[in-house]
């Protein structure tokens, strides 16, 4: 090979690496939480269907109202995760990494670089324009009773909530072992003579 081949190599080879490294990386926990709930969504409109077709509509406006949610809140987490990654506390638990600040700050520089959290928070709007005082909320509120204590709307339940519990245990073990890191001297340990 050539030394002008194997700079041309070379250099595609550092575009890959780079294109690698800087594409966005996926966490795996949020990503299992966040499809653990689409499930959860999913299945609960499926059972109120069975159960009541006549509100098939607003069941269906629901159910996408909240998977629509947390798509956005995936785009916030992702957001964080690349502009301001301290600000996600994987070492202080569930609710603390899962409640993370978001501000008006945050949702402005967001909706300014990508376009399709602009498309969710419009489509949020619509869904809720066509739920809020929908004239069949209190029946439906009456079906949602009935279903809840059912077997297969209890399964999806405990599936999050086993999901929660694992991930809370899994951000609990790696905060544990990165503290077993190193310590940090104070820079008068690090004298000579002590």
């Amino acid at each position: 090979m050539r030394y002008c081949d194997r700079m041309v190599f070379a250099g595609v080879l550092l575009c890959l690496c780079i294109a690698v490294c800087a594409a966005p990386k996926e966490d795996v926990q949020w990503e299992r939480l966040a499809n653990t709930q689409k499930t959860l969504q999913v299945g609960i409109a499926r059972l109120l269907v069975t159960k009541a077709p006549q509100f098939k509509e607003l069941i269906e406006v629901q159910r996408d109202l909240q998977l629509t949610m947390i798509g956005m809140r995936g785009k916030k987490y992702y957001y964080l995760l690349e502009t301001a990654p301290g600000r996600i506390a994987r070492d202080k638990g569930f609710s603390a990494w899962v409640n993370f600040k978001w501000s008006a700050e945050d949702e402005a520089k967001l909706e300014a670089s990508d376009p399709g959290y602009v498309e969710l928070c419009a489509r949020k709007r619509a869904l809720k324009d066509k739920s809020q005082g929908h004239p069949s909320w209190p029946e439906l509120r009456k079906v949602f009773a009935e279903v809840r204590p059912e077997q297969e709307y209890q399964a999806l339940y405990k599936q999050l909530m086993a999901t929660t519990e694992e991930i809370g245990v899994s951000l609990k073990e790696n905060a544990a072992n990165s503290k077993v890191a190193a310590p940090v001297l104070d820079a008068a340990d690090a004298l000579p003579g002590k």
